[in-house]
Formats: structure tokens, sequence, C-alpha cells
């Protein structure tokens, strides 16, 4: 049997190697300013997608990337000048 790879793309989780970033208030209300759902990612945001990913019920999907991303990869956030 053939298998196909599929992945999970999460964006901003707050995971240990990027928690000095969310000690940083200010850089936590920019990132959530343009983020859909108002909010980072937490790695348990991700276990809904590993499961069917490793499912039967993603088998006919192949050679596909589902972003785990809150949104912000639907092109809903907005350019601003630093200040």
């Amino acid at each position: 049997m053939r298998r196909e790879i599929r992945s999970e793309s999460p964006a901003r989780t707050a995971l240990i190697i990027r928690q000095s970033l969310y000690q940083d208030r200010e850089w936590v209300e920019y990132l959530c300013d343009r983020i859909p759902l108002k909010r980072p990612g937490c790695p348990n945001d991700l276990d809904g997608a590993v499961v069917f990913l490793a499912s039967e019920a993603s088998r006919y999907i192949t050679r596909q990337t589902l972003l785990v991303d809150g949104g912000i990869s639907t092109g809903a956030t907005r350019a601003t000048v630093a200040r």
C-alpha cells in the first residue's frame, strides 16, 4: 500500500522555543490583532488536526498541508507601520 504524506502547519503556537516572545505583552497584542480568532494558538489546538490526519478519515487526502493558524493565512491580516 502506497502512503502519501499529509502534514499540518501550526502558525504562531505558543511553544517553549517561542516562550520569550509570549512574555512580551505588546508583541502578543500585536499578534492577536492580526489573527481572526484573536488569540495565539496553543499546542492543544493541533490535537484535532493530528488525529484527523492520522486517521482513516483522511485516507483520500494526499499531498496536502492543513493550516492550523487561527485564520491568519486567510489574508485577513493588515500591515501596519512600526512606530
